[in-house]
């Protein structure tokens, strides 16, 4: 979901954003990567991440500048992506901020 304002001082394009990732767990696996999963003991679970988000446009010459923060697993969930090439010994990162400046040229 995201909530977009019109022009606040000098601000322009304020937006505050809330979204959320979700997977379930995989049962459905190659004979292969059951085999591999059952010698490393590795059991693929289910979970869901909050994301929230914010930004806006800086009037700068003639584009202005883009702020954007992010935060991406805001309840600092542990989690391990069924995708990821780390899953067998790793756990994917925490709470993970983003600051992104950006422009038109």
């Amino acid at each position: 979901m995201r909530l977009e304002g019109n022009r606040t001082g000098w601000l322009e394009s304020p937006y505050f954003s809330v979204g959320g990732e979700s997977d379930s767990r995989q049962r459905r696996l190659d004979p292969s990567e059951a085999e591999f999963f059952a010698e490393s003991g590795y059991v693929s679970e289910g979970y869901s991440l909050l994301n929230v988000g914010a930004g806006v446009t800086i009037p700068t010459g003639r584009e202005g500048l883009r702020v954007d923060l992010t935060l991406r697993n805001a309840l600092d969930r542990n989690y391990t992506n069924f995708l990821s090439r780390y899953k067998t010994y790793a756990l994917d990162p925490g709470r993970n901020l983003t600051l992104r400046l950006s422009t038109d040229f």
